[in-house]
């Protein structure tokens, strides 16, 4: 396992050296890391992983778009909706979305997905906007078991909705921040079922845009290279009209100027 700098028109992966924690400072500065790991690499030879490192934190943002509230018939809370998810939930492209026994509503979320390559900076240090700490962006699919949702003492079970083994996508890969300019990004998100498209927006539509949502985790939970932040998903769900996913199908999730990550759900455990 490694990471590169990849040219998919090319199909080429030049791998770099170490951890994230070891490049990312580099091209947050503009620099291209020279200490190459390995020799260049056909891309397609390659199987492409989330880009996550185990250990790396997974903060998920909830209730974001203004479509998805009004399908949901709810209204945008005072702050956002935040929690973790566990490594272990997380799958790249071309792998299998599984398909927990636990639930009979599978749900899909497509997602823009900010990468952080920087700490937040310490008392002692020169302040920090959230959009220069964002190496930059991915995709994800999160993945979501409706009927898990409710419950328990306090009538809400997100941790079960949320954190099922194998079943939320990222990926194909990161692709920088000074690739969209300063700011929010305003990028097409798509997601289609089995050709179908059940999702259409743009990230403009955000509630609150990523570097809001960042200070409002990071001022929670320190947030440093490699950790990841999805950013919620708009109107399509199949909460929505009670088309859930089905073993079988084939899920793409795609952003623009990023490309796509494609999974296959698996057959109920």
């Amino acid at each position: 396992m490694f990471w590169a700098v990849i040219d998919p028109e090319a199909d080429s992966a030049t791998p770099l050296p170490g951890p994230i924690a070891a490049w990312a400072p580099m091209v947050m500065d503009g620099a291209v890391p020279t200490a190459a790991a390995g020799r260049t690499r056909g891309l397609s030879d390659l199987t492409l992983l989330p880009p996550l490192e185990r250990g790396s934190t997974v903060v998920v943002a909830g209730a974001n778009y203004s479509s998805h509230l009004v399908a949901l018939g709810s209204a945008l809370s005072d702050r956002p909706a935040m929690l973790l998810k566990p490594h272990n939930a997380i799958i790249g492209t071309g792998q299998e979305i599984a398909f927990s026994p636990l639930t009979e509503q599978l749900d899909y979320e497509v997602e823009l997905v900010a990468v952080i390559g920087a700490a937040r900076p310490g008392p002692s240090e020169s302040a920090v906007s959230a959009w220069d700490r964002i190496l930059g962006y991915t995709v994800g699919n999160d993945v979501t078991a409706r009927d898990l949702a409710l419950g328990g003492v306090l009538k809400v079970d997100m941790f079960s909705a949320k954190v099922l083994d194998h079943a939320t996508g990222l990926g194909p890969w990161i692709v920088t921040r000074d690739e969209f300019g300063d700011g929010q990004p305003d990028l097409e998100l798509t997601l289609s079922v089995d050709g179908e498209v059940r999702q259409h927006d743009r990230t403009s539509s955000m509630a609150r845009n990523v570097a809001e949502l960042l200070d409002y985790a990071d001022a929670r939970t320190s947030l440093g290279p490699g950790d990841i932040l999805f950013t919620g998903t708009p109107a399509g769900v199949g909460h929505e009209d009670g088309r859930y996913l089905q073993p079988g199908q084939k899920v793409v999730a795609s952003v623009e100027g990023i490309g796509s990550i494609t999974n296959v759900v698996g057959p109920r455990g």
